[in-house]
């Protein structure tokens, strides 16, 4: 798909009819808060299992235990997305058969399940916006599910299970 077919295929999401799954809206998850609401931008991280040190996970759970309730979800999200950031682990997405194989489950269903706004392969982690008029969850999983079927015949990682979105205001 070239740039004008992508961009023409901007705002066009078929629609599931009765069997789609239904907007959540905010609900909490293993370790974080999630948001799937259709219709709305969503700006969507994940990342790979060794992306996150322990440690690290051990010492963010004793510095939000310090904090007031309201404060923990936003410090959270603030450290674990810096550290990613780092490139911590074996950050597999920098080998570029890797990349393109998640290029490719990104761009799969664009325009059918969700719109691809924008997106960003890191060498440890995915950033991606979408909207969408389906479920998030299973749109998510689908992209994890092609890739670590991929990545545990060719490479020694697997996506971490559990991914964050943020609805992304209008203006």
């Amino acid at each position: 798909m070239n740039d004008g077919e992508k961009r023409q295929s901007v705002g066009r999401i078929k629609n599931r009819g009765a069997g789609a799954p239904r907007s959540r809206g905010w609900y909490k998850g293993k370790n974080l808060p999630h948001y799937d609401q259709c219709g709305v931008m969503q700006f969507i991280t994940f990342r790979l299992c060794d992306s996150l040190p322990g440690f690290l996970v051990e010492q963010l759970e004793d510095e939000l235990n310090l904090l007031k309730t309201e404060e923990r979800d936003i410090i959270k999200r603030k450290r674990i997305e810096d550290w990613i950031d780092v490139g911590h682990g074996c950050c597999a997405l920098s080998n570029p058969e890797m990349a393109e194989v998640m290029e490719n489950a990104l761009l799969h269903f664009d325009g059918e399940r969700y719109n691809l706004i924008s997106w960003c392969i890191m060498p440890n982690h995915v950033h991606v916006l979408i909207s969408t008029e389906n479920g998030l969850s299973r749109i998510v999983q689908s992209w994890k599910s092609f890739t670590g079927r991929w990545a545990y015949g060719h490479l020694d990682d697997d996506w971490l299970p559990g991914n964050y979105e943020l609805p992304v205001p209008r203006k």
